[in-house]
């Protein structure tokens, strides 16, 4: 069950901004009709549902596949689609993958290894340096998501 769902977050993270509307939209109106509140705020429904933003879980799926594939515990063509990026300097997170460059959206920005790249290297270095999947799986159920809110930055 937990495959379907990290599934269902994967596949939709790289749907229109006009469909993340309305799957976040529909996530809130049956958080409305659950518990029976019309006035409350988005932000609100969830905190007292306990959850986290459709953003914010598909996020958090497709971080750990990236962590999958750096540490080569996912689908074996899979391993090799991030390369980490070497640097000369002691820098406070050394641990980033390169972030290519493209200029098509279809083949490009719209990829798992562009978005990959971009969230893996916007997660707090504590997080990234864990080796183990399930302390890895914990510390990124904490994880708030990345300081910018705007759809931009967190896709």
């Amino acid at each position: 069950m937990e495959f379907l769902f990290s599934f269902f977050f994967f596949v939709w993270n790289f749907c229109g901004k006009s469909n993340v509307k309305l799957i976040e939209s529909l996530q809130e109106r049956a958080l409305r009709f659950v518990y029976n509140d019309s006035t409350s705020s988005y932000e609100s429904l969830l905190r007292s549902s306990k959850t986290e933003s459709l953003q914010i879980q598909r996020l958090r799926a497709m971080a750990l596949q990236v962590f999958k594939c750096i540490n080569k515990i996912g689908p074996s063509y899979l391993h090799d689609l991030f390369e980490s990026k070497d640097t000369n300097y002691h820098l406070r997170d050394s641990n980033v993958v390169k972030q290519d460059k493209y200029f098509t959206v279809k083949y490009g920005f719209l990829s798992f290894k562009y978005h990959g790249a971009k969230i893996w290297n916007n997660l707090p270095a504590n997080i990234k340096t864990t080796t183990n999947f399930k302390d890895f799986k914990y510390f990124i159920n904490t994880w708030e998501g990345p300081y910018c809110k705007c759809h931009y930055c967190c896709l």
